[in-house]
């Protein structure tokens, strides 16, 4: 299935369909460890969180990466789809955990409570729809997006990659702030919100 088929396909594939299309991605793509670390961790520093959850965690290359030093977080909660992902994880310390889901929307499943909800490349993988629908299921006091789109948005329409979303960074801040966060720029694509 080519991207472009993906994104056409979205959102009448059938999750175990999603599982596999993700699973020969990351045969296809192994290394997905897109992350500003230092932006990253400067969110964690302000977020100072006990609790984190953390959406299309992957191989948890972030996970590993914070908790090698940060003594503060006891539960770090990962979600992926990805079970070639999971299966090939690059974190192994006791704090970290994959969530189990069984839905391609999971965030209406699962409890969304934590100190701090975690998305690095992740966002632009959904449609707008499904966006907005992971919006309001937040229960967070703070959320760190890092999503590589310009302010306005853009259609994906030729891209190789499975980027998805079409809304723009203002469009992003305008549905957290509806649900009562604002924002704080860390830095390009990096922003950190709170409620």
């Amino acid at each position: 299935m080519t991207f472009d088929k993906w994104r056409e396909d979205y959102d009448r594939l059938s999750f175990a369909e999603q599982v596999a299309y993700h699973n020969e991605l990351e045969l296809l793509y192994p290394s997905q460890a897109h992350y500003n670390l230092d932006a990253a961790r400067q969110a964690i520093a302000i977020a100072n969180p006990v609790t984190v959850i953390e959406a299309g965690c992957w191989k948890a290359d972030l996970a590993a990466e914070i908790l090698k030093t940060n003594t503060v977080i006891e539960d770090w909660m990962g979600i992926e789809i990805c079970t070639n992902a999971i299966e090939k994880t690059n974190c192994h310390n006791e704090h970290f955990t994959y969530c189990p889901v069984e839905k391609f929307n999971w965030w209406m499943d699962i409890d969304m409570r934590c100190d701090l909800f975690i998305a690095t490349h992740f966002c632009e993988h959904l449609s707008a729809d499904h966006f907005a629908d992971l919006a309001s299921a937040l229960d967070s006091k703070h959320v760190y997006f890092e999503i590589p789109i310009s302010e306005n948005g853009e259609a994906w329409s030729g891209y190789h990659g499975t980027h998805k979303l079409t809304l723009g960074w203002n469009h992003v801040i305008a549905i957290m702030a509806a649900h009562g966060y604002t924002h704080t720029h860390i830095d390009q694509h990096c922003k950190l919100f709170t409620r």
